[in-house]
């Protein structure tokens, strides 16, 4: 017996578990809610004998994390108030993909547009001096173009 395992939970499976399904991160995952729902994990145990006792399932995160972090470390002036009302988004983005159950292949969408996700926003009465956040995006490799930019911050 085969036992699979994903998060998070598809809408709906179509056609079964040897057709692939289609996926997609949020736009805005700045609410840790969304980023979770962002981060598809996958495991499979093959060919289990049947039995009553439990079985270990190893999961791997199937897409990318990027991490930002912004420091107002005094350098040109730059202090904690600067951050305040501060907006983070990646641009130029792939956003979605399809993943085979059977195997957990996770392929991006080559058809689909590119956009933005928001990875996080800092509140307007911000007094820390370093501010990060977290997001999730489909594996891609990204054009060194000086016309396409790939992380906005909005001070």
């Amino acid at each position: 017996m085969d036992i699979y395992g994903y998060a998070p939970r598809f809408s709906a499976i179509t056609t079964g578990f040897t057709t692939a399904q289609p996926f997609a991160v949020k736009d805005d995952q700045s609410a840790d809610a969304d980023y979770v729902a962002s981060d598809l994990i996958y495991g499979a145990h093959k060919t289990a004998a049947i039995s009553k006792t439990a079985q270990s399932i190893t999961f791997t995160h199937k897409l990318s994390k990027v991490n930002v972090t912004i420091v107002a470390d005094g350098t040109y002036g730059f202090t904690a108030a600067d951050l305040s009302g501060a907006t983070v988004r990646l641009k130029n983005v792939a956003k979605s993909g399809t993943m085979l159950l059977t195997d957990g292949t996770f392929t991006p969408s080559t058809t689909a547009a590119k956009g933005e996700v928001k990875v996080f926003g800092v509140a307007a009465s911000n007094t820390a001096t370093s501010v990060s956040g977290s997001a999730v995006i489909v594996p891609q490799t990204f054009a060194n173009s000086a016309s396409t930019s790939f992380i906005e911050i909005t001070l």
